[in-house]
Parts: C-alpha cells; sequence; structure tokens
C-alpha cells in the first residue's frame, strides 16, 4: 500500500455552516481566503493526474453554502464521475440546488439528528426539519439513481429517538441509515480549534450514567426488531458490532480510563484537504502542508506527512484519542452497492 498514493480525497469545500449546531462551532467561522474555483481547478486536476485520486467527498462546514458552489459542482463533474463521488450535507439546501446536485452525486449523507422537528430544532439550532425532507424528495424526482444515507449522531436529547428515526427514513425514501455516538470531547474537530469544550456542555450532549443503562436496552431491542434491516444494510452499521460501538465512545466521555486509541487505516486510503488549501493525512491531525505553497505529491511523499501516517495505523498517535472515523470507515459498506 502506498502512503503517498491514497485514492480518496475529502475536500472540505468551506468552514463556513448555515445550522447552529450544539456539538459544533462551524458557524461560527467566516469563508476568508477559502481556496478560489481556479484554484480548485487546478487542485481536482492535480488530485486525478499526480495522484490518481478515485472518488471525492465534498465536506464542510457546509458544502453547499458557497455562493459559487454551482461553479465548483461543474468542475466536481469534469473531473469524477457521478458514482464517483460523495457529499456530506446537512441539507438545507438540496432544494434550492436540486437539479445540479441530481447530476453530480452518486451519494449523499444527509444529517438527520431528530425524529421530529422539535428535536431537529434543538440539536441542530435551526427550523429545517421539513425544508430536508422536501429537499431529498425533489433530488430524487430528478434523480432516483441518487443513493442517500442518512446520518443520526446519538446524544442525550435524541437517543430515545432511534426507532422513530427508522420510520422517517423509510418515510422520506432514504436508501440508507446510519448511527454514531456523539463526538463530545474531541477538541481538534468540528472547527473546535483545540477550544476545550467544557463540562457543561459535555453534559448536555453525553449521556450520564442511569442514561447508559436505559440507551443499552433500547439498543438490545432495537437490534433485535430491526435484524432484517441489519441484514439488508439498510441500517449501515454491522449487527455485530453495533451495540459496542456506540457505548464504547459514550463510556470513554464519562470515564478516563476507557479512552483508547484506535489503530486506522484512514489515511492510507484517503487525504483531507482544508478549505483554504492545507493537506492533512485525516481531520484530526495537524496541516502538513499546503498546496498554495507546495506540490501536492510533494506534501504526501514528505517524511512528516510518512510518520504521522504510520503512528496513525499503529494506534500511537494521541490525537485519535476516541476517534471513531476508524469504527465509521471499516464498517462503512455503503460503496458495495
Amino acid at each position: 500500500m502506498d502512503i503517498s498514493k491514497p485514492n480518496l480525497a475529502i475536500f472540505s469545500l468551506t468552514d463556513n455552516c448555515n445550522s447552529k449546531c450544539t456539538t459544533c462551532d462551524y458557524w461560527k467561522e467566516s469563508n476568508i481566503n477559502e481556496l478560489t474555483v481556479d484554484e480548485i481547478k487546478v487542485l481536482l486536476k492535480s488530485l486525478k493526474k499526480d495522484i490518481n485520486i478515485k472518488k471525492i467527498i465534498l465536506t464542510g462546514g457546509e458544502p453547499l453554502f458557497r455562493a459559487d458552489i454551482l461553479e465548483i459542482l461543474r468542475e466536481i463533474r469534469k473531473n469524477f464521475s457521478f458514482n464517483n463521488t460523495k457529499i456530506l450535507t446537512n441539507g438545507i439546501l438540496l432544494q434550492k440546488y436540486c437539479k445540479e446536485i441530481a447530476k453530480a452525486f452518486g451519494h449523499i449523507t444527509v444529517s438527520i439528528d431528530g425524529s421530529n422537528r422539535a428535536t431537529y430544532c434543538k440539536i441542530r439550532g435551526v427550523d429545517n426539519f421539513n425544508n430536508i425532507k422536501k429537499g431529498i424528495g425533489e433530488v430524487k424526482r430528478e434523480n432516483p439513481s441518487v443513493f442517500f444515507t442518512g446520518k443520526f449522531t446519538i446524544q442525550k436529547r435524541n437517543f430515545r429517538e432511534m426507532s422513530e428515526i427508522i420510520t422517517v427514513a423509510k418515510k422520506i425514501n432514504l436508501d440508507q441509515i446510519s448511527f454514531a455516538p456523539v463526538n463530545a470531547i474531541d477538541n481538534y474537530k468540528f472547527s473546535r480549534k483545540g477550544r476545550i469544550i467544557n463540562q457543561n456542555e459535555i453534559s448536555n450532549l453525553v449521556l450520564n450514567t442511569r442514561e447508559m443503562l436505559e440507551l443499552e436496552k433500547i439498543i438490545d431491542e432495537f437490534v433485535i426488531k430491526n435484524d432484517k434491516l441489519f441484514e439488508n444494510r439498510f441500517i449501515l452499521q454491522k449487527k455485530t458490532k453495533f451495540k459496542n460501538y456506540i457505548l464504547k465512545k459514550f463510556k470513554s466521555c464519562l470515564n478516563p480510563s476507557e479512552s483508547f486509541i484506535p489503530k486506522c487505516k484512514t489515511p492510507f486510503l484517503s487525504l483531507f484537504i482544508g478549505s483554504k488549501g492545507s493537506i492533512r493525512p485525516c481531520l484530526h491531525q495537524k496541516p502538513m502542508g499546503n498546496i498554495r505553497e507546495q506540490k501536492l505529491k510533494d506534501i504526501l511523499s514528505s517524511k512528516q506527512y510518512i510518520k504521522v501516517v504510520k503512528s496513525v495505523a499503529k494506534g500511537k498517535n494521541k490525537r485519535c484519542v476516541n476517534c471513531e472515523i476508524a469504527s465509521e470507515f471499516l464498517q462503512d459498506r455503503s460503496n458495495e452497492r
């Protein structure tokens, strides 16, 4: 496996966002000094020609929030095929750009953290629950072959709605639903930039001991009830690992002795590109260079980059503490369709 030749690029188009989630600081960011469309054109060509990147995922912030998103989507379509493009979005602007989105992305992951409008608003900080459902429908009407995954991040405000979100997912014609425990203590993620999340914030997100016992029972019943949905892959995660995957993260938040550093191959398989041109082996790691100052292939083959990738693979990188990316990446079966 060639460390300097990953096959997937994860590209954050912007650090800005039009949601105000309780888990995230991106909405406080500005779009100053982001890569221009011309710079993105050069980047996309380099990804294909120099690195031989096969697939691309657009993320953010909220990637569709850029004013020049239509120009960017045209460039994405020139360089990557429909089935090799994916976007992670809050879904608010799906309806506005439904025609262009339906042409550009073979796979769309939408964050849906509540099974009803009230829960959604409490978590996401904006009232767009119904707009998201309409947007998914509009894109599906434009192109039924677009594969939609809904992502439900489990936290204190919604953990009792796991069964209800399955009903919602089916009703709005999602192809798949994914579950993940909330990331409450990773100070390098969600634009926290090393800001130490305070105990009050953590307690508003993470389940307490009594709630953990309740969640455990909910998961046991959920797994039995939805056996066929695990089998036919409507639920993305594997049935055999589902319970441990969810509970392990919450336990590490409640008790530091439960913390873990996973062994992870993600940086071998992908690279992360920041909105201002920074290059990292993974979102959690420090920038290893910037495409405005260096050639992409030189950054990926540098001693510093390779050293970090190897430390992550061996489970010896402290920035990976309690990271769920390894679990999500290894369990992600959406590309097998």
